[in-house]
């Protein structure tokens, strides 16, 4: 007893481990047996595994006892992998512990896809409304410049060029553009408020997109701008050509119909 043992081995996860240990005693039995404390059995198979854990590492009579109780699974990027992989584990003959590491966006990749099928329809029926509304428009913009015709003639008979009314129509119908755009944020301002208001009791996967059993929006003042400015470039757009439609209006001939 008293002489001092030196232990060095790679381990898994912290390099080269240096141990060292003093003899105190000695332990006969008859029986095969060996102790492990609670500690040194989680610094054993959780922290201080060895690198090469071949079978040659567990063999002899303490080879059961010496045994992996894990297994790492193989990563799996889609939820129809890890569909895949638990079912070949439950094939299996293992019975200890299985270890499974995975990202969210691994995990939830059935609800990234229902988010982003979600989102498409959205932006189609944006879509749709926006051509719907901007056929309106034109429409209501032609409309418009048809029952102004005599307004047209006069500043025409007075000295206004083509540019000057189509100018002075586009800067009308975009100003309008830019007062609906405001109105249109403050009222979804206050229909979001009203909505994320509203509690939802449910115990569907759909409460991921929930916080704290609400709606929530999110909004930045980014998104706010980009999409006032894309609806006032668009009104500007559509707006060009029935203000360029009045601007070539004759005026003596408007003037004559008027008589």
């Amino acid at each position: 007893t008293g002489s001092q043992i030196i232990m060095s081995y790679e381990s898994k996860f912290h390099g080269l481990v240096k141990k060292e240990f003093r003899i105190s005693g000695f332990f006969s039995s008859a029986e095969k047996t060996g102790f492990l404390t609670p500690q040194g059995h989680a610094l054993l198979y959780y922290e201080h595994l060895p690198v090469k854990t071949d079978d040659s590492f567990f063999t002899g009579n303490l080879a059961a006892a010496l045994a992996r109780e894990w297994i790492l699974l193989r990563r799996s990027p889609t939820t129809r992998d890890i569909q895949v992989k638990f079912a070949e584990l439950g094939k299996s003959r293992w019975k200890g512990q299985a270890l499974d590491v995975r990202t969210m966006y691994e995990t939830g990749e059935q609800m990234l896809q229902l988010e982003q099928a979600m989102n498409s329809l959205t932006f189609i029926a944006v879509l749709v409304i926006l051509a719907i509304s901007l056929i309106g428009v034109m429409n209501t913009l032609g409309m418009t410049i048809r029952e102004r015709s005599q307004e047209i003639g006069t500043l025409r008979s007075i000295g206004m060029q083509q540019t000057d009314v189509r100018r002075l129509f586009t800067s009308e119908f975009m100003l309008i553009a830019v007062l609906a755009s405001i109105s249109g944020v403050l009222l979804s301002l206050l229909l979001m408020a009203g909505l994320s208001s509203i509690p939802i009791k449910s115990e569907s996967m759909m409460t991921m997109f929930l916080k704290n059993n609400h709606l929530y929006f999110m909004i930045t003042p980014g998104s706010i701008i980009s999409a006032c400015l894309s609806l006032v470039i668009v009104t500007g757009i559509f707006a060009f050509f029935p203000a360029r439609k009045a601007s070539r209006m004759n005026p003596a001939e408007v003037l004559r119909k008027m008589e």
